[in-house]
């Protein structure tokens, strides 16, 4: 029996939780708020041993939510960390996936696609996507200009996916 072997990449975060003593006392006087105190970490790429999800261009739509308060009064949709690494950032470079885990807002394109005939798109200036820093368990991406533009309520469905064509998010609301 022969086993495939697949030549892609994926996102995954390797925690050093044995820091050296300097980087344990850097840590101390550190900005960062994502990082809880004597303990370091950063996104790496390794191979991944299966086959990335395959998207069906019919039918991306890779994440999709029901709305609830918080999103609607913050402007921000919650996003899991499966959602996150399995549809997003796998397509993103290190560099940047880096930026989200370090806690600093990382500016994205979304194109509001819900009437497919009249695109409209939302500039990185309008949308930033960043690590939750209450929980740090999930992401968020704020788009409050879409939320109004749109005037998305609670319970409204939407979906979303990354197109790494045009390194950007499409959003839909479902109807």
């Amino acid at each position: 029996m022969s086993e495939t072997i697949h030549n892609t990449t994926k996102k995954t975060f390797y925690y050093n939780f044995f820091p050296t003593k300097a980087e344990e006392e850097s840590s101390k006087v550190s900005t960062v708020e994502s990082r809880p105190a004597g303990l370091s970490y950063v996104m790496v790429e390794i191979r991944d041993i299966t086959p990335p999800p395959v998207v069906d261009p019919r039918n991306p739509w890779r994440i999709k939510k029901t709305l609830n308060h918080h999103e609607i009064d913050s402007g921000k949709l919650v996003l899991s960390w499966n959602d996150m690494f399995d549809h997003v950032l796998r397509y993103w470079p290190i560099g940047s996936a880096n930026m989200i885990a370090l806690g600093i807002r990382v500016g994205v394109a979304i194109w509001d696609v819900t009437q497919e005939e009249d695109p409209r798109k939302y500039e990185e200036s309008d949308a930033c996507l960043q690590l939750q820093l209450e929980t740090k368990d999930c992401f968020v991406l704020a788009c409050m200009a879409l939320m109004k533009d749109r005037n998305l309520k609670v319970y409204d469905d939407v979906s979303l996916y990354w197109d790494p064509k045009k390194f950007a998010f499409q959003f839909k609301l479902l109807l």
